[in-house]
C-alpha cells in the first residue's frame, strides 16, 4: 500500500492542498495560511489621506504653540484667508508647492494683542507625515 500525501488545510481559502504550496516558519512548522494567500494578502495597514495628516499636524501645531509661548497664548480660530492683513512681504515667500496655506489667530494675553500665524504645510510621501513651516505676526 502506498502511504497518502498529508493534507493540508489553508485557514484563509479554506482549499485542502499538499504541503510543497505552504511555506514553513522558523520553527519548521507549516504556517496556516497556503503560499498564495500570503502573496495576494492586502495590507492590512490603511495610510492616512492628505487631509488626516493635515488635520493631525495642525492640532499638534496649535497645541505645541500654546505650550511653547508658557500659555500665554490662547487660540483663537482659522481666519479667512480673504480677510487677513497679513504682511507677507516681511517673511519667506510661498513657493507654491505647499498642500495647504492658512491663517490662524493667536491672542496675547500678556500684551493684549492678536498674533496672526501663516500655517503652511507641504506633505511628503517618502516621509511618513509632513513639513509644517509657520511664520507669525502682530496685528
Amino acid at each position: 500500500m502506498t502511504e497518502k500525501a498529508k493534507l493540508i488545510k489553508c485557514s484563509r481559502c479554506k482549499s485542502t492542498m499538499l504541503p510543497e504550496y505552504f511555506s514553513k516558519n522558523k520553527k519548521g512548522d507549516y504556517f496556516k495560511c497556503c503560499d498564495n494567500c500570503k502573496r495576494n494578502k492586502k495590507n492590512k495597514q490603511i495610510a492616512p489621506t492628505d487631509e488626516e495628516y493635515i488635520n493631525r499636524a495642525r492640532a499638534e501645531w496649535i497645541l505645541t504653540t500654546i505650550i511653547d509661548s508658557g500659555e500665554t497664548l490662547i487660540y483663537l480660530g482659522q481666519m479667512d484667508p480673504n480677510n487677513v492683513n497679513f504682511p507677507d512681504s516681511k517673511f519667506p515667500k510661498i513657493r507654491g508647492d505647499e498642500n495647504t496655506i492658512q491663517y490662524h489667530a493667536f491672542g496675547n494675553m500678556d500684551a493684549k494683542e492678536i498674533l496672526i500665524f501663516r500655517w503652511r504645510v507641504k506633505l511628503v510621501p517618502d516621509l511618513q507625515g509632513s513639513i509644517i513651516i509657520t511664520t507669525n505676526a502682530a496685528e
